[in-house]
């Protein structure tokens, strides 16, 4: 059966529409997925540090719970803007090009803004994987190392000179505050301690000891705006 002109056109609509949307389901497939991948590369480098140092709970089993679920959405939606407005604005700046060069004149300004962003949204997801794999590996190196350390000779190799050492009285209370919030955390008035700090990922360890001996150890992330100046309580 020989179809109509009017047919084989509205067939042909409808396949472009279906390429079309196909295309932008998986361009926001690879955004979303790209924005996942940098959000966990930030978490193991830097932590929560982005919703505030009094939006997290350092918990005893090593973790952490957040108390503003609101700055966690908005640090979500405000990343995947910003990637999805770079893959946009390069897309642009390629549609401009290829019109003024000639190229592809046949081709719908839209179906070439489509190609470039799903072309930068690949390149975007490659680098993202690449680097979120590197970033694994030598996070988790890290953290392999740090559970092996038992003793404060262990913490000292691992991280060279403690960045505050003293003995710690019911006054010291705001300062360990200030760092973190611990939840049954080492802090006991008369106890012993050591404070250390590695850049990456960006964490403290605090080592309290009790007649020389390591009776617990609390870490957090530094967090957003401290971090960087000398430790003093």
């Amino acid at each position: 059966m020989k179809l109509s002109e009017k047919t084989k056109s509205r067939l042909k609509k409808a396949r472009n529409l279906i390429l079309q949307i196909a295309g932008w389901l998986v361009l926001l497939t690879m955004l979303g997925i790209t924005r996942d991948a940098l959000y966990r590369i930030r978490l193991m480098h830097c932590g929560p540090s982005f919703v505030g140092r009094n939006a997290v709970i350092y918990v005893s089993n090593g973790h952490y719970l957040y108390t503003n679920v609101g700055a966690q959405i908005a640090y979500h939606f405000l990343q995947l803007l910003l990637i999805a407005g770079g893959v946009f604005l390069a897309s642009f700046l390629t549609l401009w090009l290829i019109r003024k060069a000639g190229f592809l004149a046949a081709w719908k300004k839209k179906s070439v803004f489509l190609l470039a962003a799903l072309v930068y949204a690949a390149l975007v997801l490659a680098g993202s994987a690449i680097w979120y794999h590197a970033s694994y590996r030598s996070c988790r190196a890290f953290w392999d190392r740090a559970e092996s350390c038992k003793t404060l000779a262990d913490y000292r190799n691992m991280f060279g000179a403690s960045v505050l050492h003293k003995t710690v009285t019911a006054d010291d209370q705001a300062f360990i505050d200030s760092i973190a919030w611990f939840k049954d955390g080492g802090f006991s008035p008369g106890r012993e301690l050591h404070i250390f700090r590695h850049d990456n990922p960006s964490v403290y360890f605090l080592v309290w000891l009790e007649n020389g001996e390591t009776v617990h150890v609390d870490w957090c992330f530094r967090a957003s705006g401290y971090g960087n100046e000398t430790l003093a309580p």
